[in-house]
């Protein structure tokens, strides 16, 4: 199993393959990393997947974007962001219950940020000449929340939208462009005893997405702003899915 450090588009990205270089992979997936944490933040996940199955690893190619904002300056050395945020004050929010007031924001910097990755997705569709029917996309926590505004902006469905941590924002324009995503599956995990971003957060997503007509999957867990094991296993079980062809929209 290779590791591969490229730029893809105009982000610096990780790239898992096989040891023969997947040059021609079957599936893909693109996963988007949380705030504050390097661009080599998820790249366990891809290991640990692909570890799963021997072979899977010359079928299946793992993508990780790193966000274009340096967070040296804000005293966190390595640290990346999609957009700029006091994770201070999402606590704070979380703790007075007044987390409803972000719901309809459009943070300054994410726009630039989708278009970035909007670019990562198109190219990896061009390269492998995978459709987007055949690459899942998502990520953790703030990743997620960008990951989910690059879907709505796709011209068709991928293969899932999976959303680690994530929470609603943008509701005004995502439930302008929800009719296009009709029909598409997404699979969303959430703490119980997230302090970041409140699980009843994570349930207004998910409400949102049902009423759009989205098929959501929802895997609340006993925890905090976290991923766990379950969750992974539920990530291989999906890339098993679109590699037997399911999800062909």
């Amino acid at each position: 199993m290779g590791t591969l450090r490229r730029t893809i588009g105009k982000l610096n990205c990780i790239e898992i393959n096989g040891d023969a270089g997947t040059k021609s992979p079957q599936a893909a997936v693109i996963l988007c990393h949380g705030y504050g944490a390097p661009g080599d933040d998820l790249i366990g996940i891809g290991h640990h997947v692909l570890g799963m199955e021997e072979g899977l690893a010359d079928r299946v190619r793992f993508i990780f974007p790193e966000a274009p904002i340096s967070l040296e300056a804000a005293g966190i050395p390595g640290g990346r962001a999609w957009w700029p945020l006091r994770v201070s004050d999402l606590v704070e929010l979380a703790e007075s219950g007044d987390f409803e007031s972000i719901v309809r924001s459009i943070p300054d910097g994410m726009d630039e940020s989708r278009d970035l990755v909007l670019e990562v997705v198109h190219q990896v569709c061009e390269e492998t000449s995978l459709p987007l029917s055949k690459i899942i996309l998502g990520g953790f926590s703030q990743g997620a929340m960008q990951m989910a505004d690059v879907v709505f902006h796709l011209e068709e469905n991928p293969a899932a939208l999976f959303q680690m941590s994530g929470t609603l924002i943008a509701l005004d324009r995502w439930k302008e462009l929800s009719p296009n995503r009709k029909g598409m599956k997404a699979i969303q995990s959430h703490g119980k005893m997230d302090p970041i971003l409140p699980f009843v957060a994570a349930e207004w997503l998910r409400e949102f997405l049902l009423e759009s007509g989205i098929e959501v999957e929802f895997m609340p867990f006993m925890g905090p702003h976290m991923i766990p094991g379950p969750v992974l296993f539920r990530l291989k079980e999906l890339i098993d899915e679109v590699l037997d062809g399911g999800n062909s929209d």
